[in-house]
């Protein structure tokens, strides 16, 4: 199960957008959690190429206002390539939204629901599961359990305190260019000696040789 949300930097959030592996839907899959809630169906349950623009459909008619030429909205993502096909950017532009994209391995630092919405959620997801398991023994958790329980999780994680505290952190908002420098800080150089230089490549290359010993005795053995 792979589940997409979206928030702003008010403190708010639109309801989940689930994808489940399988072929055949079923619609009380989601029929405990909030109303605006929506699910789709792929092979692996996985976003693909296919099913990132019916979610940005499903972000456009939920979206506070809606979507227009004169109310466009930004939508900052990763770089995961059902992002930035030509038919997802044709359809974001389709549907007045503006697409930007976060800096290749910057995500867990500058994206809000990484920082500071999926780690709780993820903990009150399993604390949840496990109190529905201990009250419903013998029963098998299914995908309409597991929906309502993310539903729920959801509700107690992306607050409006964690939501603006992710924004504030990753400082796209309130804009503080000043607040990856401990992350993300030019290299620097330092002095190596000619002597330490080639010990250090010595041992390097001792270990590799090791390393191919080991492994040639374990194909022996």
């Amino acid at each position: 199960m792979t589940v997409l949300v979206a928030i702003n930097a008010v403190g708010g959030q639109i309801p989940g957008f689930y994808i489940f592996k399988g072929e055949q839907k079923m619609q009380n899959w989601i029929a405990d959690c909030e109303v605006g809630t929506a699910f789709t169906i792929s092979k692996k349950a996985y976003m693909t190429d296919n099913l990132w623009p019916q979610w940005l459909e499903h972000f456009v008619k939920l979206v506070p206002g809606g979507c227009l030429p004169t109310n466009c909205h930004a939508l900052i993502v990763d770089g995961h390539r059902s992002h930035i096909t030509k038919v997802a950017l044709d359809t974001a532009k389709m549907l007045s939204v503006n697409v930007i994209l976060l800096l290749t391995h910057t995500s867990h630092h500058m994206q809000p629901l990484n920082i500071a919405c999926f780690g709780p959620y993820k903990c009150y997801f399993r604390q949840c599961v496990d109190e529905h398991t201990l009250g419903h023994l013998g029963h098998k958790v299914n995908r309409r359990d597991l929906t309502q329980l993310s539903s729920r999780a959801m509700s107690m994680a992306l607050t409006p305190a964690n939501i603006q505290s992710g924004f504030r952190a990753s400082g796209l908002w309130l804009l503080n260019k000043n607040a990856m420098d401990t992350h993300f800080g030019p290299s620097t150089l330092r002095e190596v000696s000619l002597d330490s230089f080639e010990t250090d490549f010595k041992n390097t290359l001792e270990l590799s040789h090791l390393n191919d010993e080991l492994e040639l005795q374990q194909d022996l053995v």
